[in-house]
């Protein structure tokens, strides 16, 4: 099942008509990377997508003529196997034409001097693709990202970039299109974005089963995801692990995560950190208001899956085995469950607001994120986690997830606590509660579940 993708599809099909071009593929593992181009580009004749091997560059060569010869294109004896350039001077010099994909890309230049690959890469798109239209792809995001930076042979060389995100929710509730908004909410706190996770949900399921079915099933596809595949280009898989499990569904501060995994301050820590966050898998999040004060910020996991995995599983895997997918997820999962998604819902929020913004529903809005208050007048201070930073001024979201609709009472509770900061101009004040309100006559901006989920852009 494929699904969204419109606006890459279609650069990519405008990219596949015209010559002599390249274009740069790049996203999380497991986002869709490669399903995205193959489904653009399947139906063309001499489309050759090669996945590089965690090995010498002969080897890759090696490789890529035997993939060439398996569909039917001959490569002579006499053109070089020492580099990719000789094969794609000969290729060039045929009268069809191809259209190669060179797949993690980065494996390439783990054997190998980086910038020797890039050069070679260089001259290739410079000088040897006038019948030719080449993908370069890869799944780790930082150093996908430096072939984009002034100084690297590759750097302006590429007409189209392709950062691939995870399906925003709207999107991934094609998954599961029977489930209720509140119930959909739920799948995409815990299964998020990526295709190749949620082409495992079933719809004929609730859930509760989905999660016992996959999540809790060691032999499951996105079992191993979590536990195995997000994690294979991870510098210091162990350490990982250990700030994994420490996050969990919380956020923390560097000195929190350094106190306790690493208090000796031996710097491995820190490395393991800034792998996870160039593979983003851990994001920094840094308040709106405070984006230089290193101590305002926090880590936390930020695909869901993983959240969901090493707060529940990882650090219990004994004891399902003992008990149980089931028994499990009655006993250590289903009564906390809504706690754990009332947080993954903001980031929702979040997401609506951006959508909103980028297709000109809302043209005022400059900034999505936190706000970190110090007020002295009413001597507090804390976070408000979903705030809109516009051209009038701040407006505040107040995000609940709750079966009910959202009270008179509690409104105005919530209200006087945020007009108790004096410190921050609120413009507005915005009322999110996924099953609405029991009064829509409140001055404020309310937004109800539908209004999330049918959006229309």
């Amino acid at each position: 099942m494929f699904v969204g993708r419109q606006k890459e599809i279609q650069i990519i099909e405008e990219f596949a008509d015209k010559r002599n071009q390249a274009l740069l593929v790049y996203g999380k593992r497991r986002v869709g990377k490669t399903t995205l181009i193959n489904h653009a580009l399947n139906n063309k004749k001499n489309f050759i997508c090669f996945e590089c091997l965690k090995d010498t560059l002969i080897e890759n060569v090696k490789s890529f003529v035997n993939l060439c010869v398996n569909k039917g294109i001959v490569i002579p004896e006499y053109v070089s196997r020492d580099s990719f350039v000789s094969l794609f001077q000969y290729l060039n010099t045929l009268d069809d034409r191809f259209y190669i994909v060179v797949d993690e890309y980065p494996y390439l230049k783990e054997l190998n001097d980086s910038q020797t690959i890039d050069s070679h890469f260089q001259s290739i798109i410079d000088n040897y693709l006038s019948n030719i239209n080449l993908i370069i792809s890869g799944s780790q995001v930082r150093m996908m990202e430096t072939v984009l930076k002034e100084g690297n042979p590759l750097f302006g060389r590429f007409n189209k970039i392709i950062k691939l995100r995870e399906l925003n929710y709207i999107e991934a509730k094609e998954f599961y299109p029977s489930y209720s908004i509140y119930d959909s909410i739920i799948m995409r706190s815990i299964f998020g974005g990526s295709p190749f996770v949620n082409q495992e949900i079933d719809d004929s399921l609730n859930y509760e089963d989905n999660i016992i079915h996959t999540l809790l099933d060691e032999n499951s596809m996105i079992y191993q995801y979590a536990d195995k595949v997000l994690l294979t280009d991870v510098s210091g898989e162990l350490q990982a692990r250990r700030i994994l499990s420490y996050l969990g569904n919380s956020r923390k501060k560097y000195k929190e995560i350094q106190d306790k995994l690493d208090n000796k301050n031996t710097g491995i820590i820190n490395r393991a950190l800034d792998s996870l966050v160039e593979l983003e898998l851990v994001r920094k999040v840094q308040p709106i208001n405070k984006k230089t004060d290193k101590k305002k910020g926090y880590y936390e996991i930020s695909d869901n899956v993983l959240r969901f995995y090493y707060t529940y599983i990882y650090q219990n895997k004994n004891i399902i085995q003992d008990i149980g997918t089931r028994n499990f997820y009655n006993n250590y999962i289903k009564d906390t469950l809504i706690s754990f998604v009332s947080l993954r819902f903001e980031d929702q929020v979040k997401e609506y607001y951006s959508l909103l913004s980028r297709n000109n529903i809302r043209n005022d809005i400059k900034e999505i994120g936190t706000y970190y208050y110090d007020d002295p007048i009413s001597q507090t201070n804390g976070q408000f986690d979903v705030v809109i930073n516009c051209n009038d001024g701040y407006e505040i979201c107040e995000v609940k997830y709750y079966k009910d609709p959202l009270s008179v009472d509690l409104i105005n509770h919530e209200v006087d606590q945020i007009f108790k900061i004096k410190e921050i101009k609120v413009e507005r004040i915005s009322l999110v509660n996924v099953n609405g309100f029991t009064n829509n006559d409140l001055p404020y901006k309310q937004i109800d579940g539908d209004a999330i989920y049918k959006l229309k852009y």
